[in-house]
């Protein structure tokens, strides 16, 4: 009997004192999708983080709902739109 394959785990990891949108933007690219940041904050406070998931929207979602960022991304391919209340 085959094996079933083991579920991927993505991790995204934002550091203490980093700026939100810079480590969005590296992590994003990591998972195929560029950030679209249209907010006037730029530096939201974080600290050590690690959000993960079996999918790049699941992550993506969680990490939009912790910050409570207004965004959504656009298909699969899409960017990653982080807009205006």
């Amino acid at each position: 009997i085959p094996k079933a394959d083991p579920i991927q785990v993505i991790e995204i990891h934002i550091r203490n004192g980093e700026g939100l949108r810079a480590a969005l933007a590296r992590e994003s690219e990591k998972l195929g999708v560029r950030l679209s940041w249209s907010l006037k904050e730029d530096r939201i406070a974080s600290r050590d983080m690690v959000f993960t998931g079996s999918t790049r929207d699941e992550i993506l979602n969680d990490i939009l709902v912790a910050f409570r960022l207004p965004g959504y991304l656009v298909q699969n391919t899409g960017p990653l739109y982080i807009v205006k209340d």
